[in-house]
């Protein structure tokens, strides 16, 4: 495999990674979606991915979003407490379902756009909003907003970021990866490694700790 069939391999699949990693990730499964967003962006800055592939990405990313967290909603409202204890987990339970209750009171659909920013709230928030009896077309609509920000952020990041993921894809491509497998394990590497390094670089320590 050429140097120039790896990304070409990778457009190909795209549509089908961002919309099964992505809703992955939302349910809750350790999937490198914001990585997988930050590659995307990388290859459309690199001037490998069109507008109309582009805006299909974005497209399958808010769809993924919606389907992932939606689960979580429709849980919530059906089965209130029970699943918050199951999301939040432990002793702590009921501590951490006051606290999303507090938090949504507060923000209300705006603590959706926040808990996708910040590790372990993103899968509390959804069934805590069905839970306390937010209407669908609420949900929909405040989810799909959140969810566009997150997936531009991200992929914006990729694009800032370009060369970076673009050398890392060139290195792994000569590592004649031939499987669709590989490719998947290339592109959550080159996000990742990126994800990290920038996290490093430009977000300051008192900002981690805070969450």
């Amino acid at each position: 495999m050429t140097t120039a069939a790896l990304p070409a391999l990778l457009l190909q699949h795209g549509p089908l990674l961002v919309l099964g990693v992505t809703a992955a990730a939302r349910i809750g499964l350790p999937a490198p979606a914001a990585p997988l967003m930050m590659a995307t962006g990388a290859l459309a800055a690199a001037g490998l991915m069109s507008l109309p592939c582009l805006a299909v990405m974005v497209a399958l990313s808010v769809l993924a979003n919606l389907l992932g967290d939606g689960v979580w909603f429709w849980a919530g409202r059906r089965h209130g407490a029970r699943v918050m204890r199951l999301v939040c987990g432990g002793k702590s339970g009921g501590e951490c379902a006051e606290r999303s209750a507090v938090t949504m009171r507060r923000w209300g659909a705006g603590a959706l756009l926040a808990a996708k920013f910040v590790p372990g709230v993103s899968t509390v928030a959804p069934p805590m909003a069905g839970a306390m009896g937010m209407s669908l077309r609420r949900f929909v609509v405040a989810e799909s907003v959140s969810a566009l920000i997150w997936t531009l952020a991200f992929m914006g990041l990729g694009a800032v970021f370009g060369k970076q993921v673009e050398a890392l894809l060139q290195w792994l491509s000569a590592l004649e990866a031939t499987t669709i497998g590989g490719v998947v394990l290339a592109l959550a590497l080159a996000g990742a490694l990126v994800w990290a390094w920038t996290r490093q670089r430009r977000m300051p320590a008192g900002v981690m700790n805070s969450h």
